[in-house]
């Protein structure tokens, strides 16, 4: 059994991703469905900021022993007035640390530049950038020292590909959340080799299907749309013309031992919410 705990906020709850039954599935489940004989439980919450993942998730978290775990996080933090990357920075190391302490392997994830993403002025996304950016410095930094397996998004060209994008202009699309799936799969793949691996995610069907209907402030909505009324304060709704950014190299990162997977014939897949 390979047991995976995804912790995060809406973009690791799915968000923008509807499998079977219209409930949200998204990249946790689809990189699921390519593990060997996986347990997903789906910690993440909508709206959930780095200090959130720490107090409410990684308790959870540590209580499940897994051999795969994921933090993304850092977006929501970005759009509150009281943003501090110290107070980010605490939270990431203490959740990856724990993690990484507790024999874990952790996927982390540089956030996209909002700049090359969303129609702006630039009065208004010069600033966001320079909190994306202190968040990918933070999170260089935990991955540095815990040895965390990254996926840079924000060189990556293909997520400034609008078709990666839900209708709301804020989470995934289908073929976006089966990018970071793929993305984590290879880097699995290059650390772990083929024995927790099974097959790259595809993006549709599958056993590990995972979600819930949520409609949390700024989330969208069954169909696809986004209550304004709702959205929390300097989300913006719609993405701009897009173009790639320039790739940045980025310092490997250290590997710290890690317990070795156990594996069972469990291929039943739950989901904890």
């Amino acid at each position: 059994m390979t047991t995976f705990v995804a912790l995060g906020d809406s973009i690791t709850l799915g968000i923008g991703d509807r499998g079977p039954g219209r409930v949200w599935r998204g990249w946790a489940a689809l990189l699921a469905e390519g593990l060997c004989d996986p347990r997903l439980h789906n910690l993440a919450a909508s709206g959930a900021q780095s200090a959130d993942v720490e107090r409410d998730q990684l308790p959870r978290a540590l209580e499940l022993r897994p051999d795969i775990a994921s933090v993304i996080v850092g977006i929501n933090d970005t759009l509150r007035s009281s943003f501090d990357p110290r107070r980010i920075a605490r939270s990431a190391e203490h959740t990856v640390g724990a993690l990484r302490s507790a024999g874990a392997e952790v996927l982390t994830l540089r956030l996209p530049d909002p700049g090359l993403m969303l129609g702006l002025p630039d009065a208004l996304a010069r600033p966001l950038a320079r909190r994306i950016h202190a968040v990918n410095a933070v999170m260089d930094d935990v991955a540095g020292r815990f040895g965390t397996l990254v996926f840079d998004a924000a060189s990556d060209p293909e997520t400034y590909d609008r078709r990666m994008w839900s209708v709301d202009r804020m989470h995934p699309s289908e073929r976006g959340h089966r990018l970071i799936a793929g993305r984590f799969h290879d880097r699995l793949a290059a650390q772990r080799g083929t024995h927790v691996l099974e097959h790259r995610p595809q993006g549709r069907g599958g056993a590990a299907q995972v979600g819930r209907q949520v409609a949390a402030p700024g989330d969208a909505l069954p169909g696809g749309h986004v209550d304004e009324q709702q959205r929390p304060p300097g989300e913006v709704p719609h993405l701009g013309r897009q173009r790639p950014p320039q790739r940045h190299h980025h310092r490997s990162h250290r590997h710290v031992p890690h317990r070795q997977l156990s594996h069972v014939n469990l291929p039943k897949t739950t989901s904890s919410s």
